[in-house]
């Protein structure tokens, strides 16, 4: 069972995911990657969000190994889900860079003028 609209998911699912039988071992290894355990109605949960990003950090900091001079692109192509990876290159580089939504440019005097007018009714 899934609670996709909590991003909750079953520690026994992630175990499956990672091809994993015995509950402990995954349990040892979500806790060694400081993935905190939800108890929720008797079962032992995690945030999807959580595994995503640990899962995303891990490839992100191998490529950023390897190929030092292009990790952030090939990782921005690499990434599966666009929110996950800007978590990830905010946790690597401390900032997320946006893109330009729209250009703003300055005034000149003639729109100072417009505006004076306007407002002068």
């Amino acid at each position: 069972m899934r609670f996709e609209h909590l991003g909750l998911i079953p520690v026994s699912e992630v175990a499956k995911k990672f091809g994993v039988k015995k509950r402990d071992t995954i349990k040892k290894w979500l806790n060694a990657n400081n993935i905190p355990l939800h108890k929720v109605c008797g079962r032992l949960m995690i945030f999807e969000l959580e595994l995503a990003f640990k899962i995303d950090l891990l490839y992100a900091k191998m490529l950023k190994l390897k190929h030092p001079d292009s990790w952030e692109q090939m990782y921005s192509i690499a990434a599966l889900d666009e929110k996950v990876a800007r978590l990830v290159m905010l946790e690597l580089k401390g900032r997320v860079e946006h893109s330009a939504i729209s250009m703003v440019e300055t005034m000149d005097k003639s729109d100072l003028q417009i505006l004076k007018d306007l407002r002068n009714g």
